[in-house]
């Protein structure tokens, strides 16, 4: 369930970064649609003049807004629901693969049952804990494309008043979001890392004390 909704969270981002990498475009064709295929003007004081396509921004502009404030309270919903069980998720995980890999490194081989058990274990919350990670990091990367999108958006042409709606957008953008483990551990790549790096040294430590 957890990963469903950070993979909704994601989804929704793309969807909204796309679109605003594209807003141009989309007041452009909202112009056409209005205006009769006639396709906006290029001089750049006409298009602030253009009361039509100075509305047609305004509605591109507000539907990003809106689309980005119901991310928003559903990522507050993931966080508040999904915290804990994440973290607990990403322990319960983190604790299968340390003992799975010792299992299949340390001496199950002479029990064949046990040392597949072991292994079908390990790929299965290996990939699990990828997962989970890799939604997480998507969340993050395509919140900081919609940033990069809306500072690479070219506002000068626009209305005075669209140009505010921007900024005051951009602020709100700034600020990425993060899935978190129990609002302690970011859910990314670089936690899966950590994770698989901290189970080989456990089973490193393992193996010495038993040499020992």
């Amino acid at each position: 369930m957890m990963l469903f909704l950070g993979q909704t969270v994601a989804l929704q981002m793309r969807i909204l970064s796309t679109a605003a990498h594209k807003l141009d475009e989309r007041a452009e064709k909202m112009y056409m649609k209005k205006s009769g295929g006639q396709p906006p003007p290029s001089d750049p004081i006409l298009k602030r003049r253009d009361k039509i396509l100075d509305a047609c921004y305004k509605q591109a502009i507000r539907q990003i807004v809106e689309h980005h404030l119901i991310i928003q309270e559903f990522y507050a919903n993931y966080n508040q629901l999904g915290r804990w069980p994440t973290f607990l998720a990403v322990l319960n995980g983190s604790i299968l693969i340390a003992m799975s890999i010792a299992v299949v490194i340390m001496g199950a081989k002479d029990v064949p049952s046990t040392f597949i058990s072991a292994g079908e274990l390990l790929v299965a919350e290996v990939m699990s804990l990828w997962l989970l990670c890799e939604t997480g990091e998507h969340v993050s990367e395509w919140s900081q494309k919609l940033n990069e999108g809306m500072y690479n958006f070219n506002w000068i042409d626009i209305s005075t008043s669209n140009k505010r709606l921007i900024m005051i957008f951009k602020e709100k953008a700034k600020k990425p979001l993060v899935l978190m483990a129990g609002g302690l551990t970011p859910i990314n790549r670089d936690t899966f890392g950590t994770i698989m790096n901290s189970a080989y040294t456990y089973v490193n430590l393992l193996r010495a004390s038993e040499r020992n």
